[in-house]
């Protein structure tokens, strides 16, 4: 991860050199950690006393953390036993091994749970000449006070951070539950009626605290062994009128800041009256392609679907949020129903709806960024062969902007119709027209959610798809392996939530899937479920909008660059690509280039620094050669980086832009009569001059299969397809000090070829982004930002070719 303050993106030099280009064609369980016996014993002893000492003097029950180099159950059994009770017991925190456990020791018995061994340990030895309760005391790290936070089941930074009451979903200790509700009162927690689940030894409850208040019940009854933020079921199991209290307390946190940044949701409507939604969906900013349907999505094919989508794409997944905390809003949402209320459109009218409805915001507000998010796709199944139809072409034709500016269109790669037959079943489902479209950001769904939750009537099933893998529903471009004209799709995948199986039934288990907010018209309810991979595509809606709010001079083909820029595979991920480029192509094919993350989308930091550059090229002549190749001079700190000689660091480059779309079939289809016009990128090697760089860069105008093989690229050849091209470079920081020119050059289209010189001379733009990072953990050393904007601000002498 990276680590320091979060920076603003610098903004890489324009190219020093445009030139013509010239064209040319299972051992046993191990021991415990060895120790002074005395000295370890007196430690722990000190520490014991330290934390009983910090406990409230009328606390009932003192809970401590005790940290074990270990996770032998045995050892953690003996741990809970002497009259004390294990609660939750964790991983060990930064990338330690062994585990965090909390234990509940009555008041007045700490310090003898413990005495009696701590004393044998010291003293007495086993028959093999051993400390007696080695494995017990030996394996003992620390022993500290423990609070709440010690027995949080979620991600370490998910725990609030506020001082303000939030709801927790808490677990007690089953035969103390009664009791322990009983007095929740007297601490100020209010557990919430209805919210009870029962299983052999917890009683899982929803109540509303400040963490102090908590910390109070816990030490009074003893009863609290785990806490964590409420799960879906434990949401949605509320009453309509607690689930209106959850919506209060949420609105109540809103801080509306909206800028000119805006996602317009191009679905059946959303129902802008839900509490969450009305600060930022004006009355104005909800249309319906025909003036006749309503602009609310409270009925037709798929009512609540626009307002679940609202809620991804203005909030994301609403379970974090319950936990407290203001909520900042700085974009706000537009909608466009283009799905009527009864009945269905013809396919071949998608395109003309879509750039029709298009056209309403944009006549209403033309000022606004505008990120456009389509859920909807055709399921006829006619055209998933990866090659253009009249709606993906209409898609690329409004990216592209024919004069009228570009824009940015978000689309689901489409659902499967079931979740069964996974995942050998994953590959046999293509996306779904239009997300065969280049130039949008085509979005699949993955998912990290294997929780199933709480629910008793789930009791023995298991997630569908494993933690980081691709979720059951999400289509994939494998069946378009081997053309020459799909792009790689989906682009990237966002959580899309999973599925619960118990080997026979499939479910959409409420637990596995994403919070959001839900028309009050259909039942009352102001929350619902909502995943695949229209919430997939909301998400990457929402992410995109945060970029170009924060960076409102970016075009949209570089808020689309730095979303792929910024993903990676997720472990599962890379474990199913192997080293092949065969394979390779498989998981891209898959999952894009992984899952976006949000903080390298945003911002730059002191061992990852992103150069972000916006400029154009002639990519033709109008004779119809070969046009311009521009040259960059990196700034990279080179003297920096040879001083780091011998640590790895990593280069990512990628290239966005949008192609002027031909779609048809007329006289053939190939990859260069459909984009107006294609680009690619090549990094100077360490060994070469930049005299022999120019010569292989040029040589390769021709042959485009060509990759850089034998590099160490992650992706070679495979980067080359559609219309956004990324790739990461590995290697040591010298070599790459010495790898400091990256040309930009053309590859076909129709442009070329076509009939009309001013066409052939049409300027292409594009957006390049360039990201260098220090693998190996040596922040402390590295400030690599620093370095390189030193770099920028000093003059670069680069000749120009004449």
């Amino acid at each position: 991860m990276p680590s320091g303050p979060e920076r603003l993106h610098l903004p890489l030099p324009p190219p020093g050199l445009r030139t013509k280009f010239r064209a040319k064609g299972g051992g046993g369980r191990p021991g415990p950690p060895e120790r002074d016996r005395v000295a370890h014993a007196a430690r722990i002893r000190s520490e014991l006393r330290a934390a009983v000492e910090r406990a409230a003097p009328a606390a009932e029950n003192n809970y401590l953390a005790v940290r074990l180099s270990t996770e032998d159950p045995e050892v953690l059994a003996s741990l809970g036993s002497s009259g004390a009770e294990l609660a939750a017991v964790l991983p060990a925190g930064g990338g330690d091994l062994g585990v965090a456990a909390t234990v509940i020791v009555p008041a007045g018995r700490a310090e003898a749970w413990l005495e009696g061994k701590l004393s044998a340990y010291e003293t007495k030895e086993t028959k093999k000449g051993r400390p007696r309760n080695e494995r017990l005391i030996a394996n003992v790290e620390s022993l500290a006070f423990a609070g709440p936070e010690d027995i949080f089941t979620g991600r370490p930074g998910d725990f609030p951070a506020g001082a303000g009451p939030t709801w927790w979903q808490v677990w007690l200790d089953r035969d103390k539950h009664s009791d322990a509700r009983g007095a929740a009162g007297r601490f100020g927690v209010h557990v919430a009626g209805g919210s009870e689940l029962q299983f052999p030894d917890s009683v899982v409850v929803l109540a509303r605290a400040t963490k102090d208040a908590l910390a109070e019940w816990m030490r009074s009854t003893g009863a609290v062994h785990e806490l964590a933020l409420p799960e879906n079921p434990a949401i949605l199991g509320l009453d309509q009128r607690e689930q209106a209290g959850l919506a209060d307390d949420l609105r109540a946190r809103l801080r509306p800041r909206l800028g000119d940044t805006a996602v317009c949701l191009l679905d059946v409507g959303v129902t802008r009256g839900h509490p969450l939604l009305t600060p930022a969906v004006n009355q104005g900013d909800v249309h319906a392609y025909l003036p006749a349907w309503p602009v609310d999505d409270l009925a037709g094919p798929a009512p609540g679907h626009g307002t679940g989508m609202a809620g991804l794409a203005l909030f994301g997944d609403l379970r974090p949020l319950l936990a407290g905390g203001l909520i900042p809003l700085t974009h706000r949402l537009e909608s466009v129903r283009i799905l009527p209320p009864t009945g269905q459109n013809h396919p071949e009218q998608y395109g003309a709806i879509t750039r029709e409805s298009a056209a309403r915001p944009a006549v209403a507000h033309p000022q606004r960024r505008r990120i456009f998010c389509m859920a909807v796709t055709d399921k006829t199944g006619q055209a998933n062969d990866g090659f253009p139809t009249a709606w993906s072409g209409t898609v690329d034709q409004l990216c592209f902007g024919s004069g009228d500016g570009a824009r940015l269109f978000i689309l689901c790669a489409g659902n499967r119709r079931t979740a069964a037959n996974y995942p050998a079943g994953k590959d046999l489902d293509p996306v779904e027209s239009p997300a065969q479209a280049w130039n949008a950001l085509t979005v699949g769904a993955f998912t990290e959610k294997d929780q199933i939750g709480a629910d008793p009537s789930y009791a023995g099933w298991l997630p569908v798809a494993p933690p980081g893998g691709l979720s059951p529903t999400s289509r994939t471009s494998v069946p378009w392996t081997g053309s020459r004209v799909a792009p790689i799709k989906p682009d990237v995948v966002m959580e899309g939530g999973n599925y619960a199986t118990d080997g026979t039934a499939i479910d959409p288990a409420d637990s596995l899937q994403l919070l959001t907010a839900r028309p009050q018209g259909s039942g009352g309810a102001p929350f619902g479920t909502f995943g695949d991979t229209s919430g997939a595509a909301a998400l990457a809606a929402r992410l995109a909008a945060q970029v170009w709010e924060r960076y409102p001079d970016y075009w949209p083909e570089t808020v689309r660059g730095l979303v792929v820029h910024s993903a990676s595979w997720t472990p599962t991920m890379a474990a199913s690509a192997g080293t092949t480029m065969a394979s390779r192509e498989l998981t891209l094919r898959r999952c894009g280039y992984g899952a976006p993350d949000p903080q390298l989308a945003m911002s730059s930091f002191a061992d990852e620094v992103t150069l972000v550059g916006q400029h154009a090229l002639q990519p033709f002549t109008a004779e119809g050669k070969a046009g311009d190749m521009v040259l960059y001079k990196l700034p990279w700190p080179a003297a920096h980086l040879r001083e780091l000689a011998g640590l790895q660091v990593q280069l990512r480059v990628t290239l966005s832009y949008f192609i002027e779309p031909k779609p048809g079939r007329r006289g053939g289809f190939g990859k260069y009569q459909y984009p107006s016009h294609q680009l690619r990128f090549e990094l100077k090697r360490s060994d070469e001059t930049e005299a022999r760089f120019n010569s292989r860069v040029n040589r390769l105008a021709d042959k485009v299969k060509d990759g850089p093989e034998g590099e160490p690229w992650s992706y070679g050849k495979l980067r080359n397809h559609g219309s956004i091209h990324s790739d990461i470079w590995e290697g040591d920081a010298a070599a790459l000090a010495r790898r400091d020119l990256l040309a930009v050059f053309p590859a076909s289209g129709w442009w070329k070829m076509a009939a009309e010189g001013a066409v052939r001379t049409r300027l292409a733009r594009y957006a390049l982004i360039v990201s260098l990072r220090v693998i190996e953990p040596v922040a402390a050393r590295v400030d690599l930002y620093a370095e390189v904007e030193n770099v920028i601000k000093a003059p670069i002498a680069v000749p120009v070719d004449g």
